[in-house]
């Protein structure tokens, strides 16, 4: 989902449990959400997002607090983490931006609440790609993704 400012937020199944493994996946996910945004302002000429904003960030705020329950070297975690997502972003460019396409190519409407009821976005509109539209996107470039409307 994306709101008319920009500001967005995709939701899946992130909960990591208390194994490294779970808890490095939801790591990836996130920084390659964060830098999937990058790539896509920069191509389209859309302005940066400010690097203050960027280490407040909510998903960088995630990222830290999963980091910090790796064993190991917090920075060396977080570099191999991040060259993970940067990896991926690469090799699912194509299919990343076809979402994205798909995303902004909806018509806005009203900004939802949260299964939570929290509201995500001020603003009074946004565009929406539900599950089964993600994992259908995301078929057509051979990524098996999975919706689960109970997560």
């Amino acid at each position: 989902m994306v709101d008319l400012r920009g500001d967005g937020l995709a939701c899946y199944c992130k909960q990591p449990d208390e194994s490294d493994l779970s808890r490095e996946r939801v790591i990836v996910a996130t920084l390659a959400g964060l830098g999937s945004e990058k790539r896509f302002r920069a191509e389209r000429s859309y302005p940066a997002r400010d690097e203050l904003e960027l280490i407040f960030h909510p998903d960088r705020r995630e990222a830290r607090e999963l980091l910090m329950k790796l064993p190991g070297a917090y920075y060396s975690n977080e570099h191999r983490l991040e060259s993970q997502a940067e990896c991926l972003i690469e090799r699912h460019w194509i299919p990343i931006k076809a979402l994205a396409a798909e995303l902004l190519a909806k018509n806005p409407e009203s900004v939802k609440p949260l299964k939570s009821g929290n509201l995500w976005s001020h603003e009074n509109a946004a565009r929406y790609v539900v599950g089964e539209e993600a994992v259908r996107v995301l078929g057509q470039y051979g990524i098996a993704a999975v919706y689960d409307p109970d997560c």
